[in-house]
């Protein structure tokens, strides 16, 4: 077949190695079938390729410079049936990530917000000097370092409580301890690691001298 420029187009798909488009390719209403492993292949340098190798799919940027780029308003990733969101990313607006249909992390615009359980399976929660860890809807406990290590409850009309059957202060140093508390039993208070002051049942027991000033 002579085409309108005079050259002479080669119909055999399958036969011509090398075909070219002069013009787009309209699909008009069906579709284009790659078999497994087959590539649809974009850019000079085959930069971005899609395809499926028997069980997993790809989208694959392959240069080790410059970025995949999916750009919408919106984004969603979501199952094959539609009805069951992994990830919602909004316009101006939050990123959702989803357990079972159910949102577990949000960003917001002062931070994220957690729906759930946080769980540090290993690693440590670090907070640099002057950030806290707060708690209650009125922030009343807060816990952060700031020249000294702070635990401060801000609400005056209520008690700040420390609660165990077993309870030990000890230095960081060494297994030197200063005050003991055990449930249904005595207080302990200590000097240089040595039991001075003990509650009993019928008062106190002191150890060494008791001093009034």
């Amino acid at each position: 077949i002579t085409a309108a420029s005079g050259n002479t187009v080669n119909t055999d798909l399958v036969g011509d190695s090398s075909p070219q488009l002069g013009g787009d390719l309209q699909s008009n209403g069906n579709d284009i079938d790659f078999a497994d492993n087959d590539q649809a292949v974009f850019g000079t340098g085959s930069d971005l390729k899609i395809y499926h190798n028997g069980s997993d799919s790809f989208v694959a940027h392959q240069p080790t410079s410059g970025n995949l780029r999916i750009a919408g308003d919106g984004l969603k990733l979501m199952s094959n049936t539609n009805d069951e969101p992994y990830l919602i990313a909004n316009h101006n607006g939050s990123v959702d990530l989803y357990h079972d249909n159910s949102k577990k992390f949000e960003t917001i615009s002062t931070g994220v917000q957690v729906n759930g359980n946080c769980n540090l399976p290993t690693g440590d929660l670090q907070l640099n000097d002057t950030r806290k860890a707060s708690f209650g809807n009125a922030q009343d406990l807060q816990i952060f370092h700031s020249g000294n290590s702070i635990i401060q409850n801000t609400n005056g009309a209520v008690n700040l409580v420390v609660q165990s059957d077993y309870m030990t202060f000890r230095a960081n140093h060494a297994n030197e301890d200063y005050i003991k508390c055990i449930k249904d039993a005595q207080v302990e208070l200590y000097f240089n690691n040595s039991k001075k002051l003990e509650t009993k049942n019928t008062g106190v027991r002191v150890s060494g001298n008791f001093e009034a000033y």
